[in-house]
Protein backbone atom coordinates (compact mmCIF):
# COMPACT_ATOMS: atom_id res chain seq x y z
CA UNK A 1 0.00 0.00 0.00
CA UNK A 2 2.96 2.26 0.80
CA UNK A 3 6.88 2.66 0.70
CA UNK A 4 8.76 4.09 3.12
CA UNK A 5 11.83 5.27 3.09
CA UNK A 6 14.89 6.00 5.66
CA UNK A 7 17.72 8.22 5.20
CA UNK A 8 20.18 10.52 7.43
CA UNK A 9 20.73 13.70 5.43
CA UNK A 10 24.21 15.60 5.79
CA UNK A 11 23.87 17.00 9.14
CA UNK A 12 22.87 13.73 10.65
CA UNK A 13 19.07 14.13 10.84
CA UNK A 14 16.96 11.19 10.41
CA UNK A 15 14.32 11.48 7.53
CA UNK A 16 11.59 8.93 6.81
CA UNK A 17 9.21 9.31 3.33
CA UNK A 18 6.46 7.46 3.72
CA UNK A 19 4.66 7.73 0.42
CA UNK A 20 1.26 6.04 -0.60
CA UNK A 21 1.20 4.19 -3.87
CA UNK A 22 -0.78 5.77 -6.87
CA UNK A 23 -3.56 2.93 -6.98
CA UNK A 24 -5.09 3.31 -3.38
CA UNK A 25 -4.37 7.37 -3.54
CA UNK A 26 -8.23 7.14 -5.28
CA UNK A 27 -9.53 5.05 -2.02
CA UNK A 28 -10.62 7.55 0.26
CA UNK A 29 -10.79 5.28 3.37
CA UNK A 30 -7.12 4.10 2.56
CA UNK A 31 -5.92 7.86 1.99
CA UNK A 32 -7.47 9.61 5.03
CA UNK A 33 -6.00 6.58 6.93
CA UNK A 34 -2.44 7.19 5.16
CA UNK A 35 -3.06 11.00 5.91
CA UNK A 36 -3.84 9.89 10.21
CA UNK A 37 -1.25 8.01 10.18
CA UNK A 38 1.21 10.37 8.76
CA UNK A 39 0.38 13.18 11.39
CA UNK A 40 0.22 10.84 14.56
CA UNK A 41 3.85 9.41 13.62
CA UNK A 42 7.28 11.66 14.24
CA UNK A 43 10.85 10.55 14.35
CA UNK A 44 10.85 11.23 18.03
CA UNK A 45 8.10 7.72 18.68
CA UNK A 46 10.21 5.49 15.56
CA UNK A 47 12.21 3.15 16.95
CA UNK A 48 15.18 3.72 14.59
Amino acid sequence: MEEVYFAVNKFGKKVVNKILKFDFFAISAIKERFEMEAKMYTLDKLLI
